[in-house]
């Protein structure tokens, strides 16, 4: 009679750790960018902003750290060119 009992007490909490645990959820693929790069042939203005300043206060050389790039394509409505 023990025993029974014992098995009903086990099943109820297999059963309940099951619904405790979390379904895991779809790892979302990742996204690629539709965006693709600018023709080459298109003509370019090269924009750098430096810094005013290329020494510390302590009179070291500063060093270029990174780099950002990107493009933007301007253009003139058509509505305009009349």
């Amino acid at each position: 009679m023990l025993d029974d009992l014992v098995d009903e007490d086990l099943a109820a909490i297999e059963d309940e750790m099951e619904r405790q645990t979390p379904i895991p959820q779809a790892v979302p693929e990742k996204r690629i960018s539709k965006r693709q790069s600018l023709p080459t042939e298109l003509p370019r203005t090269i924009i750098r902003h430096e810094p005013d300043k290329t020494r510390c206060a302590s009179g070291c050389q500063m060093k270029r750290v990174d780099e950002d790039i990107s493009e933007k394509l301007d253009y003139t409505p058509l509505y305009l060119n009349r």
